[in-house]
């Protein structure tokens, strides 16, 4: 259990919320237009993301997604791997609240 604050709660929250719906969220690739084609997480065509295309799009600092890696490690294959597995938005969403949750009590 890492001790540290979020160093950038606002953007892991913004990651979660990019992916929370399942029409924005996408597997196998970081992110992809409303044709389904891949662009980049960053390019305002991206219109769905993969867990780490939202914390790519949001901004997340590398040790808040480092805190994310951690915590998927715990439970199994990390993050994109995660993310592209049956089930993997579910998954994934689990392992954001379970970062935010465990910074909140800090």
């Amino acid at each position: 259990m890492n001790m540290t604050r979020l160093s950038n709660r606002a953007a892991v929250e913004a990651a979660r919320e990019l992916i929370a719906n399942p029409k924005t969220w996408t597997r196998f690739h970081l992110a992809r237009n409303a044709s389904s084609r891949m662009v980049n997480p960053r390019s305002p065509e991206a219109v769905r993301w993969c867990a780490e295309g939202a914390c790519i799009r949001s901004q997340v600092w590398a040790e808040d997604i480092d805190r994310l890696e951690g915590e998927a490690l715990q439970h199994g294959p990390g993050l994109a791997v995660t993310n592209d597995r049956p089930g993997g938005r579910k998954k994934v969403l689990a392992i954001f609240d379970a970062v935010l949750e465990e910074d909140a009590k800090r």
